[in-house]
């Protein structure tokens, strides 16, 4: 067969009309073309009845035959366009997802410790009360680097996660003989009253030497302070069902003895050598 005619052969004959064409070439053992199709006319209805409408169909198609290959190579463009947009689409998400993991591997999460060179953020002054009734707040803390985290007494999700590791952090604090102080932000400050916070503190063996439980019974005040210092939201949680009244970060936050805070850690798995190493290098500038 001529190759428009393969090509109409394959793609466009029905089973009925490949048996017909089939017939008619074998009965006038000829090839193909329109040139046997005028012998071929009256032959085919001795074959069979039915046939000879397939084939009448069959000899008007082939006799638009050049119409027919024109339509073929236009459906075979429009799946070669349809193929290259199919292709540029998936690159564009292959790009997109590359430069999605890119971002996301920048980002701070809080499992990942956030080079010295990404945070330079100001703590602004503030005086809160401390776990024993007393005034205390960043002027206490000049020249003096510093860990700080936030939590609620009653909150019995990740808070008790949080002050169990700093307890950690200040054993292993002293254990190297590393200076440091440990503050930690009430945000239920309405109901984590010096008192509370005292208690909460002995209950997990905190030196109070060096860490601090501030409060200062103003909600609005002590989120205003956490979020613009910490760039971190804190907001009540309304559900009923919820294991803390108030949602915050689980992040602990290096001070610098300027006022800066300069990293942070995953409060939940803090990796304590990285933090105690932050610390002497800071301490040693």
């Amino acid at each position: 067969m001529g190759k428009w005619f393969a090509t109409f052969y394959d793609m466009w004959m029905g089973p009925l009309e490949r048996k017909a064409f089939d017939r008619i070439r074998k009965k006038l053992g000829k090839s193909s073309g329109k040139g046997c199709w005028r012998s071929a006319q009256e032959t085919v209805v001795a074959i069979e009845p039915e046939p000879a409408i397939i084939e009448a169909t069959i000899q008007q198609q082939v006799e638009s035959g050049w119409d027919l290959e024109e339509r073929t190579m236009k459906r075979k463009q429009m799946k070669i366009m349809i193929g290259a947009m199919g292709l540029l689409a998936v690159m564009a998400l292959v790009i997109g997802f590359i430069a999605w993991e890119k971002t996301r591997s920048t980002d701070q999460s809080p499992n990942q410790e956030s080079p010295q060179s990404v945070l330079n953020w100001d703590v602004p002054s503030f005086q809160f009360t401390d776990q024993h009734g007393q005034p205390f707040g960043l002027s206490d803390l000049e020249g003096k680097v510093w860990v700080a985290d936030m939590v609620l007494t009653e909150c019995r999700d990740i808070c008790p996660v949080l002050t169990s590791n700093m307890a950690q952090l200040q054993k292993r604090l002293a254990e190297e003989g590393v200076e440091a102080q440990l503050v930690t932000f009430s945000v239920d400050p309405e109901t984590d009253t010096p008192d509370v916070l005292k208690q909460y503190g002995e209950t997990f063996g905190a030196d109070f030497d060096n860490w601090r439980f501030l409060t200062n019974q103003d909600f609005e005040k002590m989120k205003q302070f956490i979020e613009s210092t910490f760039n971190v939201p804190v907001e009540h949680n309304h559900d009923p069902d919820a294991t803390s009244p108030v949602m915050h970060s689980g992040r602990f936050f290096l001070v610098d003895s300027t006022g800066k805070v300069v990293k942070l850690y995953d409060g939940a798995e803090p990796n304590y050598d990285q933090i105690i190493q932050d610390i002497k290098e800071l301490q040693s500038k």
